[in-house]
């Protein structure tokens, strides 16, 4: 099969290039539908162990991107110049990989790009009809922020670039019938977003960032995508430590989860709910203990001014005259003490709760863990005025009941 054929041609490089793939603990099998490609267990594996490491030359990163050539001195011009299209290191990283994967015919990576996957299924990819499958409304507008944002990358990032590439190094640089669709972008993008290995903020390979003006603010904008390492399957039910190892100068990722022979071997990409999952890798998982239900906030709050509102004016609503101007006092005053209750919960507790919120599902799905940042806050606005007047709310803070109306409505 070819697919088994890209994964021994991945391996010779590897070989040749000074790594002893041999003595990995793990080989790349096909799990079949549903699972793809992943790591299987070529021995016992002990809690404790290094599964899987990478020399530093085998990582393709932000920093190298500067030390490639022509594109190296053209990436250090961009941002001499503050070039408005190089917005972080993940686009940098981007035009690096594309480059390399569509133009650069003696890469040292050409044995890589084979064993990447054809098609990804991050929710930025969805059609609008798939997007309203997701129901949720707020997954919905996260998959749209997604596409957009695929979007302002595709033409004001990497578009723009080769097209200042081209006028400052001639159109050899760059050819026309090599610049990438829109889908191959996308393709490239997903795999930054799916394979990507990220380090410590003080983490560099070398001093380049610094030298470009574009320094590495982040654990999240310091990625970098490494061969083979990157068959690793996710499972919510495994624990690892991750990260660059000075003293080997390898990337190293160690499993705290022990397998045994011809078992899968999993790694955590990290505790996320099967929304995040979707969203930037393509999949979910079940069951999954980090699992989270969406709860967007902002109905309730509304829900809550409106009840306010109503109630200062419930008296007045059919007078007429200067019974209206009352009527439109009493609702400003409802409005003013909403915004008095969230100033109070934000300035002395700290308790903020504009926009989306996640709670936890339970394993059974049953019952969910609410915050108690979330759900002080909620008890607080909908305390009644006799709450309010004893300063009843007060209590909310360590969980104390409340009025029976209160509670209810929360």
């Amino acid at each position: 099969m070819d697919e088994d054929r890209d994964v021994s041609s991945l391996l010779l490089w590897l070989d040749q290039n000074g790594v002893s793939t041999s003595m990995f603990c793990c080989a790349v099998h096909d799990f079949g539908r549903g699972e793809g490609r992943g790591l299987i267990a070529k021995r016992d594996i002990d809690e404790g162990e290094v599964i899987l490491s990478m020399p530093q030359r085998f990582l393709m990163c932000y920093d190298l991107a500067f030390e490639s050539g022509r594109l190296g001195e053209i990436l250090k011009q961009c941002i001499k110049e503050r070039a408005v299209f190089i917005t972080c290191s993940a686009v940098v990283l981007l035009v690096h990989f594309l480059y390399e994967h569509m133009v650069n015919k003696d890469s040292f990576w050409k044995s890589y790009f084979p064993v990447l996957p054809k098609c990804y299924h991050n929710s930025s990819s969805f059609t609008d009809k798939l997007m309203e499958m997701l129901q949720n409304n707020s997954h919905i507008q996260e998959a749209k922020r997604l596409r957009e944002e695929a979007n302002t990358l595709y033409f004001h990032s990497l578009i723009s670039f080769i097209n200042y590439a081209n006028e400052h190094l001639g159109n050899d640089f760059w050819p026309r019938d090599l610049i990438p669709s829109f889908e191959q972008f996308l393709w490239g993008w997903q795999t930054l977003q799916t394979r990507g290995c990220y380090f410590e903020a003080d983490f560099k390979l070398n001093a380049s960032s610094d030298k470009t003006g574009l320094p590495i603010k982040s654990s999240a904008d310091n990625c970098c995508l490494i061969p083979f390492i990157d068959f690793a399957n996710h499972s919510p039910h495994v624990d690892c430590s991750a990260g660059f190892n000075k003293e080997t100068n390898c990337y190293e990722i160690r499993t705290h989860t022990p397998f045994k022979k011809g078992e899968q071997v999993f790694i955590s990409y990290g505790k996320h709910g099967n929304s995040t999952l979707l969203h930037f890798y393509g999949f979910v998982t079940s069951p999954n203990p980090f699992d989270s239900i969406c709860l967007d906030i902002n109905p309730i709050l509304q829900k809550f001014q409106y009840q306010t509102n109503n109630n200062k004016h419930t008296h007045s609503k059919n007078l007429k005259g200067k019974g209206k101007e009352k009527e439109t006092e009493k609702s400003k005053q409802g409005s003013s003490e909403f915004v008095l209750r969230k100033s109070i919960l934000k300035e002395n507790f700290g308790l903020d709760f504009e926009g989306v919120y996640f709670i936890k599902k339970s394993s059974g799905g049953e019952e969910v863990e609410f915050s108690w940042n979330l759900f002080t806050a909620l008890r607080v606005l909908f305390s009644t005025q006799n709450d309010i007047k004893e300063k009843n709310y007060f209590s909310a803070m360590n969980e104390e009941i409340v009025s029976e109306e209160c509670e209810t409505t929360v």
